[in-house]
């Protein structure tokens, strides 16, 4: 990969406007991940209670070999889903404020070009 990209720096690439934009893209995608990380994970914690209720609700589905699962074998894995799930809706919760906050503007003559 670092032979590839030199050569690419080589033949003039990095300079490009698909190469600009292509970066321009991936930073936004970046940050946009590292603060929906930090949102996600500030105060989201998962109780045994809460891991208890999802254990019960999908207890149907925690079958293995014609047995149920033992709580112990999946207990962290409950956590996980639960943390995921709380996590998106903290950012989906901090998206919605900044839209309540946002002043957005559409310029109609630069919008065919993006």
């Amino acid at each position: 990969m670092r032979a590839l990209s030199a050569y690419a720096k080589k033949q003039g690439v990095d300079g490009s406007e698909g190469y600009k934009t292509m970066r321009q893209e991936m930073e936004r995608f970046v940050l946009r991940s590292l603060l929906a990380d930090d949102i996600a994970t500030k105060n989201v914690e998962v109780t045994d209670k809460e891991i208890e209720a999802a254990y019960a609700e999908h207890s149907a589905t925690m079958v293995r070999d014609g047995k149920k699962v033992p709580l112990a074998m999946v207990k962290e894995q409950i956590r996980a889903a639960l943390r995921n799930e709380k996590g998106a809706k903290a950012v989906d919760a901090y998206l919605v404020e900044l839209k309540k906050k946002a002043k957005i503007t559409v310029n109609d003559a630069v919008l065919p070009k993006v």
